[in-house]
């Protein structure tokens, strides 16, 4: 690091005069000529710029600013804390402090993004990803950001070590058992701590693998790394400034999850395939240990996540609510954020049902579609409106039918396609979509949000940042949103497809009924593969009144597991399904099998045509004939005189009352208490 005061003592002896002169002021006072442009440089010793530029080149630099890039690295680790203090009031001057500050650091952010190397940078979260342990060391200011990293990597792994680093023998005590197939973690920046290289010396000779976050490729770590990852840092001010180093260290965090993220709706697929024999327990372990890397909701557009979303799309939430992953540091921000909106709200007395206006439950129903979010949203949004008190003008199955038929389906999330929460988050999130909505006339910008902004006031700034995430309304990936609520005489109320992750062949298709009366039958068959292509699997008196509407989500994963059947067969219930269930499968059957609708009246054979494009299902045959309409209402009506209802589930207790006087699926499912009147 001494190498140009060397060159320039020794070099000095054949200097001219005004090159003697630089020569003295760089030995003497190298911590302020770092930061001197030549121009300065020259007015201080009294020679011209010319010469300050000639010396530079006499001692073998291109031109001044890689003597002086030189003397800037030299210095770095030797500054003191005074040395610190009088540099940064030599260079800030007169200036305005924060916006010299601030603009300093987002030039650092810049250059980092600019020399990262990307290949190394792939290659350190390939390896953090299949370490079997993970140690981090920072010392000195570079504690800071090994602390932030190990919080977040132990929200996603279960084998991070932060190594404590108050002594050289602590250091090596943590480090005792690291070898082959672990993964050291240095941080260090100027000035470069000893026990960091020495680390990591000892964890690259025992065969772990190396990471160094540093500054240069002079750095004492980059050597001793198998992948250097460079931010830049400024050093030369009586604080540390770690602006450029964290947001390497974030993007770090965001790129391991996102690789040691499994598809969780293909885990659950893995559950129906180890039900049905398929994969043996290593198998499933594997699985299930990939899937769910951190803490925080599921990744995909599951119920929860849908939920989230709408509750943007209602102005109850903060923009970011339904889609900032749990583990980044934009989330804790949104939880004051949140705090903040709160006092806001009782300040100014807006209550929910001040936000939470028909025109608020429509635009939520149009974002549904428009995401293509779970079909259990049907039931969260029916029961809510139900609450408010809207009318079934305001908000019913028809209007969301209505809804759909005009919203186009912009994003396909997981289950129905490749991409993930979190990758919605990155470009735009919910607020974009709103956005799209908003300038294409499908959303009232006017509804207040707890922000106690409207959401056109709200959104004006929101932008697409990927056009295949979040496709444009001129260009999405269907015209119509990702439900649609189907009817006929096997559901004269409704029933729900989410047929974005429905088969395109399955859109159309007339199919043999196959009755069960519990999951737990109907999974039996799967599992023993008495169900055939061509299918029409029922699982009923599974709805709200016959068993509290559970989920079928073993049969639908098994079906799904089975890749012909899950392309070719459908299931239809009066329960619900899973936010993460693929295929053909049609919930909420409504009149439910217990209150005696067409669902209970179905015999093998039967004939069941699906038409999601004229939103109609229907039994239309018996015992595989063709029936005309009018002969199938006389049988259904033969049907239901000889039917006889099945004994409650459940005979006491609040699931008794539940059972006894839960609204239809297609009014939300909710605890009818009028009922008690009739």
């Amino acid at each position: 690091m001494n190498d140009l005061i060397n060159k320039i003592q020794s070099e000095l002896p054949g200097f001219s005069k005004g090159q003697k002169q630089i020569a003295r002021f760089i030995l003497e006072h190298y911590d302020k000529a770092a930061f001197m442009t030549a121009s300065r440089l020259g007015t201080t010793v009294g020679v011209s710029e010319s010469t300050v530029v000639r010396f530079a080149t006499e001692l073998g630099y291109d031109g001044y600013p890689s003597m002086q890039k030189a003397l800037q690295e030299m210095i770095r680790s030797k500054l003191t804390s005074i040395q610190r203090i009088e540099v940064a009031n030599d260079r800030i001057g007169d200036q305005d402090i924060l916006s010299m500050v601030m603009q300093s650091d987002m030039e650092k952010i810049r250059m980092t993004l600019e020399e990262t190397d990307r290949e190394h940078f792939n290659r350190a979260v390939d390896a953090i990803v299949a370490a079997r342990h993970i140690y981090i060391l920072g010392v000195r200011s570079a504690a800071a950001l090994a602390s932030f990293l190990g919080f977040y990597f132990n929200l996603i792994f279960d084998h991070v070590t932060v190594v404590h680093s108050t002594s050289t023998s602590e250091v090596f005590e943590q480090l005792l058992r690291v070898g082959p197939g672990d993964v050291v973690i240095g941080i260090s920046f100027p000035r470069y701590s000893s026990r960091a290289v020495q680390a990591m010396s000892f964890a690259r000779d025992r065969g772990a693998t190396t990471i160094a976050i540093t500054d240069s490729e002079v750095s004492p770590l980059a050597s001793i790394a198998q992948y250097t990852l460079k931010a830049r840092s400024d050093m030369a001010s009586f604080v540390d400034s770690l602006v450029a180093p964290l947001s390497l260290v974030n993007a770090l965090l965001v790129a391991v999850s996102r690789k040691k993220n499994e598809d969780l709706s293909k885990t659950f697929e893995t559950v129906g395939a180890y039900k049905a024999g398929l994969i043996d327990d290593e198998k499933l372990m594997e699985c299930e240990c990939g899937s769910c890397p951190g803490c925080g909701s599921c990744s995909g557009m599951f119920t929860a996540n849908s939920m989230n979303c709408l509750l943007e799309a209602l102005g109850m939430a903060l923009p970011g609510n339904g889609t900032i992953p749990m583990v980044y540091s934009a989330r804790l921000a949104l939880a004051k954020q949140a705090g903040e909106a709160v006092m806001g709200l009782i300040d100014k007395n807006v209550c929910p049902r001040d936000i939470l206006t028909p025109t608020a439950v429509k635009n939520a129903e149009r974002v549904d579609m428009a995401i293509g979010a779970s079909s259990n949203s049907v039931l969260h949004l029916l029961a809510l409106a139900s609450e408010l008190g809207f009318t079934k003008e305001q908000l019913s199955i028809d209007t969301m039918n209505e809804i759909s038929k005009t919203t186009p389906n912009l994003c396909r999330l997981a289950p129905a396609g490749e991409y993930y929460i979190e990758e919605l988050n990155e470009v735009g999130g919910i607020s974009a979509v709103i956005r799209s909505l908003i300038e294409a006339g499908l959303f009232e910008g006017e509804a207040l949000t707890c922000s106690l902004m409207t959401q056109e006031e709200r959104t004006k700034d929101a932008r697409v940042l990927d056009e295949e995430i979040i496709r444009p309304v001129s260009n999405p990936y269907s015209s119509y949103g990702g439900l649609a609520i189907l009817k006929g005489n096997l559901a004269p109320e409704g029933a729900v497809i989410k047929h974005t992750a429905c088969p395109k062949e399955m859109f159309r298709a007339v199919l043999r009924a196959r009755p069960f009366d519990s999951e737990e039958e109907c999974l039996a068959a799967v599992l023993h593969h008495e169900v055939e292509k061509g299918d029409a699997v029922f699982i009923r008196y599974e709805g709200p009144k016959g068993s509290g509407m559970p989920e079928m989500f073993y049969t639908s994963e098994a079906i799904s597991s089975d890749k012909e059947l899950g392309r070719s067969i459908a299931l239809i219930t009066d329960g619900r399904f899973s936010g993460a269930s693929t295929g053909p499968v049609i919930g909420h059957c409504s009149p439910e099998a217990v209150d005696g609708g067409p669902i209970a009246l179905v015999e093998q054979d039967d004939l069941i045509e699906i038409d999601v494009f004229a939103r109609k299902l229907n039994i239309v045959g018996v015992r595989g004939e063709r029936k005309t309409p009018e002969e199938i209402d006389a049988i259904l009506a033969q049907r239901r005189a000889n039917w006889q209802p099945k004994p409650r589930k459940y005979t006491k207790g609040v699931l008794r009352l539940f059972s006894e006087l839960a609204a239809s699926p297609m009014k939300g499912a909710y605890l009818d208490y009028d009922a008690l009147n009739k």
